[in-house]
């Protein structure tokens, strides 16, 4: 079989098929537009690729196609039906046109299914017997997950390709995640879809008004319902997570509110209780679609007591149950109005029969209450096995099988803790005595939740962000504010003229290394960043940003031993660390193994007491620092991104509270929306501008033979003294032709206040030119009447250009400076300083 891509402009086709198509085709009048309609419904970004394949299965040959345009009515060439080829499209939209793979893959406007038909598809349950019987599954299954209808329904030929249009794309990652879980739901209820579709971004399917030919004769390709809407892609994603949660979960013991006549009392103060974790102040779309309507369906079927239902929904929103004004409730949003002015008319919208938007239930407020770690007051209702197996399960490691405390997880700063049998026995026992008092059977509790299929048994642990590894315990927590759009632009101020010090290409890339955290956080970057600058100049309030959208991930360190150390559990739970002056430029040790944690895939985590494991590291490494010299880097480092914060708002009192009131007002959920929304397709994370900042650091971490020779580059000359013989060239501002290799080294000691660690010789001398000047030229010279072994170096300029090369960096040189003692006090004092160091 062979692959070609060739790129095609779309041709107009909205006539009747060739009358020349072969003679034992069925032919069929194309669906009026249908094709184009649902092309631009699927491809929606102009500056994205889009892709066609057309498989001629006799020649067993198989071509993408790529798209440059699409045309007002675009549909495939007319050659490749008369040719009896089948004509594919994909939906998804991809970076470049070189491949069809995931990995190209943006993202994707909509969510599909392939449904096989026919005897043999129904006889190997993969399909059913004809299309009226797969449309029935389908309508039922969409009623049972609760999932909005369908906008396309397409007749394969001998099936359905079923369509749910979003009105804008999903980025591929979070398509990803949202179809495996509408993947798991087709499997639960039962639906025969072909599961290799579902969940795959780089699908291929059939367009509507062409011709299949896997069959003899052809059968045609069209459209069985079109009701052009797009739906709200919050809306779905809820959905799906909702119907995932309540239908597929393992993990959650299930517990729906009892449909009855009326709601009883401990049913509704259930609900409220599970409210009362949940913040008000969270997304619209979360506090619409899966906090009111769910609220607002209860209403609806238990109408004697919509009343105390909706004042439950009004007094959660406005903050009553936190003790706490809502700021959302009470402050206009961009549209204008206020959660308060809002409620009633969303309330009367949700609780309308007529409401097509098919909510999610209460069993989401339920769901999202257990993950903040709320426990419910009806677990007393389950047999005391089932209430113990919620709170602890089994963990096989190291050869050994432990007990989880599932409970101490949803605790921010608790590590991971692992118990053997007998200490894990003895907390069970604790907590049926706390739950069941003297009602609790401890030692056949205890007996039957080691032996029982019900007790849940991780194969090992991960930190996924992903998605949850069959049978693994996955301690992954992403961002814990909700984004939303809204005004950041005091933040982006300080993130541009202070963190940035006013510099575009720092600033595109900070922020895009940001957006990269959120929206591919299993990409590891290999890179860290490092804040140098003086105290109250705003390093911190960085790291409280980071804090706010990565609460529950967020680790500060001012020990380097605790990541760095023989026991570094806090990494296991970590998503981003921040290093506040954590390390000293002296301690190479723990430098060095802070290189390791940057760029290596994966973590060994070891902590007293527990079994050792090895995880994926996805972390994000940031470290501030008030010394000038953070840590030693070598000139080829790629691992840093150093940033001198500007210090110009320092004591401005002003200026820091109020970009404090709109971090603390919707400012960091306005920064996520835009990180969430930045388009990264061009955006490599490893290609980190290099700054002068890494450069200052590149020079304060080099010996003493390449920091001499940069502080006499630097200073423009080398001085004529009993300390070292040179030979001057003409006009050259006491910049020399040759210089004494001996004299070199003496006068090293000299500037260093002869505190030298280890006296340099001379081939060490030579071999360092080598690198930092290779145009200097051994040579033997004599002066006063002495001969002298030494090297012939080139011109001022040509040197520093050379240096600037081993260093990786441009320097910002300072003018030639005639007089040539009138610095040398301040040179010598600095290089005492730093030396002191080494």
């Amino acid at each position: 079989m062979t692959k070609t891509i060739k790129k095609i402009n779309p041709v107009n086709l909205t006539a009747p098929h060739s009358s020349k198509l072969p003679p034992t085709s069925t032919r069929t009048q194309p669906n009026e537009g249908a094709a184009q309609r649902l092309m631009n419904a699927c491809w929606q970004s102009k500056d994205l690729v889009h892709q066609m394949a057309v498989s001629d299965r006799h020649a067993r040959d198989f071509r993408h196609e790529v798209v440059t345009n699409i045309a007002k009515d675009i549909h495939p060439a007319e050659k490749y039906l008369r040719q009896g080829k089948d004509i594919y499209f994909a939906p998804a939209e991809f970076k470049a046109g070189e491949n069809r793979k995931a990995d190209n893959v943006v993202g994707a406007c909509c969510f599909w299914l392939d449904i096989d038909c026919g005897f043999e598809k129904e006889k190997s349950g993969k399909g059913y017997t004809c299309v009226d019987s797969a449309l029935k599954a389908l309508e039922d299954f969409c009623k049972q997950a609760e999932l909005q209808n369908p906008s396309y329904i397409i007749n394969s030929g001998n099936g359905l390709h079923v369509y749910w249009l979003m009105d804008e794309q999903i980025k591929r990652e979070k398509w990803q995640e949202a179809a495996k879980k509408l993947k798991a739901l087709t499997e639960h209820l039962s639906l025969k879809a072909d599961d290799s579709r579902t969940a795959d971004i780089a699908s291929l399917l059939r367009i509507p008004a062409t011709l299949n030919y896997k069959y003899n004769p052809a059968k045609p390709v069209e459209v069985l319902t079109e009701t052009g809407k797009k739906i709200d892609v919050d809306r779905m994603m809820v959905s799906i997570e909702s119907a995932y949660q309540r239908l597929c979960s393992s993990q959650v013991v299930q517990l729906p509110i009892t449909r009855a006549e009326t709601v009883s009392k401990s049913e509704l103060e259930r609900i409220k209780s599970a409210l009362s974790v949940l913040n008000p102040d969270c997304s619209e779309v979360e506090w619409k679609l899966k906090r009111l309507a769910p609220l607002a369906m209860l209403a609806r079927e238990h109408p004697a007591q919509a009343d105390k239902i909706k004042l439950t929904a009004m007094a959660w929103s406005r903050g009553d149950f936190q003790d706490k004004p809502s700021r959302k409730w009470e402050t206009k949003g961009i549209n204008g109005q206020s959660g308060e002015e809002l409620f009633e008319v969303l309330w009367q919208r949700f609780l309308s029969p007529s409401y097509s938007g098919e909510p999610v239930t209460v069993a989401t407020i339920i769901h999202d209450a257990k993950s903040k770690g709320w426990l419910d007051s009806n677990l007393a209702k389950l047999p005391q096995l089932a209430v113990i197996q919620e709170y602890f399960a089994l963990m096989k490691m190291a050869g050994k099988v432990w007990v989880v405390d599932r409970e101490a997880l949803k605790q921010k700063g608790k590590h991971l803790d692992m118990f053997n049998r007998v200490d894990g026995g003895l907390l069970i026992t604790r907590k049926a005595y706390e739950l069941f008092g003297e009602q609790a059977e401890t030692k056949k509790l205890v007996s039957t939740f080691y032996t029982s299929p019900n007790t849940t048994c991780f194969d090992g642990i991960e930190f996924n962000p992903v998605g949850t590894t069959e049978n693994c315990l996955n301690l992954w927590a992403g961002p814990t504010i909700a984004a939303e759009k809204g005004s950041w632009s005091r933040i982006k101020t300080f993130l541009y003229d202070i963190v940035c010090n006013k510099n575009d290409e720092y600033y595109q890339y900070l922020i895009n290394y940001f957006a990269h955290m959120v929206q591919r956080p299993e990409e590891k970057p290999g890179v860290m960043i490092i804040l140098l600058g003086g105290q109250g100049i705003g390093k911190g309030t960085l790291g409280r940003i980071l804090q706010k959208i990565w609460n529950a991930s967020y680790l500060q360190v001012h020990n380097v031993d605790s990541i760095t150390g023989s026991f570094n559990a806090a990494l296991e739970q970590s998503f981003v660390v921040f290093m506040d002056e954590a390390l000293f430029s002296g301690d190479r040790r723990a430098a060095d193994a802070l290189k390791s944690l940057v760029t290596e895939p994966t973590v060994y985590i070891n902590e007293k007491h527990q079994p050792a494991r090895q995880m994926k590291s996805f972390h994000r490494f940031f470290a501030a620092t008030n010394a000038d010299h953070f840590k030693n880097t070598e000139r080829d480092d790629r691992r840093d991104f150093v940033l001198r914060v500007s210090d110009e708002r320092k004591n401005d009192a002003e200026y820091w509270t109020a970009l404090n009131e709109q971090m603390t007002n919707g400012g960091v959920e306005a920064l996520l929306y835009e990180l969430e929304n930045i388009d990264l397709t061009n955006f490599n994370v490893r290609a980190k501008p290099s700054t002068y900042a890494l450069v200052e650091q590149k020079i304060l971490s080099l010996d003493h033979v390449a920091r001499w020779w940069h502080d006499s580059l630097e200073q423009g000359y080398i001085e004529v003294g009993q300390s070292l013989s040179v030979t001057q060239s003409e006009n050259s501002n006491q910049w020399p032709e040759f210089i004494s290799t001996a004299d070199v080294i003496e006068e090293i000691e000299n500037t260093s206040g002869r505190r030298v660690y280890k006296k340099p010789i001379a081939r060490e001398v030579i071999q360092a030119f080598g690198k930092f000047c290779p145009s200097a030229q051994q040579q033997q010279k004599r002066i006063d009447r002495t001969k002298k072994r030494g090297l012939a170096v080139p011109p001022l300029e040509q040197a520093r250009k050379e240096f600037e090369q081993f260093i990786g960096g441009s320097i910002e040189w300072p003018d030639v400076v005639n007089d040539a003692g009138a610095d040398e006090d301040k040179l010598k004092a600095n290089r005492l300083a730093v030396l002191e160091e080494f």
